[in-house]
């Protein structure tokens, strides 16, 4: 689950998971007043994963690791 700090905003949220190997797993732009999203990950086998979340002009990155 992915969570966002702060007030819920009607601002369109794009999400992109990447694998070690630059390959896109997920896309998806999300326009609601979500709090959380969740997403399954099951399916990825264990690695390193880097998660872009881009709003307005605001964009940044996050490295996490699935452990099977």
């Amino acid at each position: 689950q992915i969570q966002f700090p702060g007030k819920s905003t009607k601002t369109a949220i794009k999400f992109a998971i990447f694998d070690s190997q630059g390959r896109i797993l997920y896309r998806k732009q999300y326009q609601s007043q979500k709090k959380a999203i969740s997403l399954n990950s099951r399916g990825w086998p264990s690695g390193v994963y880097l998660l872009k979340v881009s709003m307005s002009n605001r964009q940044f990155m996050l490295a996490f690791s699935i452990t099977r």
